[in-house]
């Protein structure tokens, strides 16, 4: 992929292209700052509005928060018809690697509860919303800081995930229907969710739509 827009001219790519769940990604090298970035590439599907694609992003670049992955730089591909934004990679650090810690102590529970709310409370305050936080979304700094990343341009249904995804499990109830719009309570109830099986180390009692 490449694109002659002038505001990316400050990337220079250090992977290769990968698929993910929410479109294509690629590690990119941050010339202004020497900082890492990752580059995705989104796909608008049929039943999706270009715009509103477009909307998210420009609200999401507001964001700005240490528990945050903050996009730094939306565009549009008018060859290739791809929206694409460029976004600080997520923790150095994998969510599931502290997992068991913080259920072990207390207080470095408390802290990343606090951030992840706290992160979500700027998103919110945005005019946005996550839309499908669940572990693989989360990471942590080298100070064992917490990071919220891996924001959907559209809805979950959308994406097609397997019904046996184990990030269905922390999907709230209204992103099952066929819109699956997300919203800023379903973001707390994904929170909850998470919050409950690092305490408790299950899941809450399933239900299934």
């Amino acid at each position: 992929f490449a694109t002659s827009d002038s505001a990316f001219m400050r990337f220079s790519p250090e992977g290769a292209l990968q698929d993910g769940p929410f479109g294509t990604f690629r590690m990119f090298r941050d010339t202004s700052t020497g900082g890492p970035a990752l580059l995705h590439l989104v796909p608008a599907p049929p039943r999706w509005p270009e715009e509103k694609i477009q909307e998210r992003l420009h609200r999401l670049l507001r964001v700005r928060h240490f528990s945050v992955s903050g996009i730094l730089q939306k565009g549009f591909d008018k060859a290739s018809g791809l929206h694409f934004f460029a976004m600080e990679p997520p923790g150095t650090i994998p969510f599931a690697k502290l997992k068991d810690s913080l259920g072990q102590d207390r207080g470095s529970l408390l802290k990343f509860m606090l951030q992840i709310l706290e992160g979500l409370k700027a998103i919110h305050d945005a005019g946005e919303f996550h839309g499908n936080l669940n572990p693989s979304q989360l990471g942590f700094t080298e100070e064992e800081d917490a990071k919220i990343s891996g924001f959907p341009m559209i809805p979950v249904p959308l994406m097609k995930p397997e019904p046996n995804e184990a990030a269905w499990n922390y999907v709230a109830p209204e992103l099952h229907t066929e819109s699956g719009e997300g919203s800023t309570a379903a973001d707390v109830f994904s929170a909850g969710v998470i919050f409950w099986e690092i305490l408790f180390k299950e899941l809450p009692e399933q239900w299934k739509p």
